[in-house]
């Protein structure tokens, strides 16, 4: 059963939440804190797989705190649970899997847990990408590579590309369990199934050959122990 971390400095707020959450039989909740920073110190002892986060707290924030944890090797899903709808953008910007509104609605708790749970198993999903008005289902093991080129992304795959403004960054940890996805510059993230051939570009650099696709990947000098 997943486990999952409550922070809200809260009391009374909290312990109704927890107790929610218990009620769904969805999932366990090892640790509920009303300190931040106890929070984050918790989460890395017990490794949940998802934090629900209140927003307005002290002496950090929900945002402060969910930036804190994303930064970490394998970091738990992000869920926000706040009586202030104005920070939504903030937080789907650190790719959150919700943004739950007080007061709480039980069936609507569900549907977060669930989100995570979704969140949790990608093979099941296809890779949503966005630009403008249109929406793309993208297989992950159909991704060759993507490259950062004049702050948009484009999404390398075998039968075209994708242009999309989303960084990098958002779309390396979307790519979380999904498959082989390695950063091999700053500017590159490469799924390593796809590699036919890596050759010295320069003194540096490396570049990266594809099967069956004529695009090239850049391989820095300090990423080369991931693949060779």
């Amino acid at each position: 059963m997943l486990k999952c971390i409550v922070i809200d400095d809260n009391d009374i707020a909290r312990e109704y939440f927890v107790e929610l959450l218990r009620l769904t039989g969805m999932i366990v909740v090892v640790g509920d804190y009303g300190e931040p920073y106890k929070g984050i110190l918790m989460v890395n002892q017990l490794s949940p797989d998802a934090v629900f986060l209140d927003i307005q707290m002290e002496p950090l924030s929900g945002l402060e705190v969910a930036k804190a944890l994303i930064a970490k090797n394998n970091p738990p899903e992000i869920v926000f649970i706040t009586g202030y709808p104005e920070y939504a953008q903030q937080a789907y910007e650190i790719n959150a899997v919700d943004y739950v509104m007080k007061p709480y609605d039980f069936p609507r708790i569900i549907t977060s847990v669930n989100r995570i749970i979704d969140r949790l198993q990608p093979r099941n999903r296809k890779v949503i990408f966005k630009n403008g008005s249109a929406t793309y289902y993208v297989e992950p093991s159909d991704i060759i590579f993507i490259e950062t080129l004049n702050k948009r992304s484009i999404v390398h795959c075998f039968d075209g590309k994708l242009t999309i403004n989303e960084t990098l960054t958002s779309i390396e940890r979307r790519l979380l369990g999904f498959g082989d996805f390695v950063r091999s510059h700053r500017s590159f993230l490469v799924n390593r199934s796809w590699i036919k051939a890596i050759s010295k570009d320069t003194k540096n650099t490396y570049k990266i050959y594809f099967k069956n696709y004529s695009g090239t990947a850049d391989l820095s000098f300090d990423n080369v122990q991931h693949f060779l």
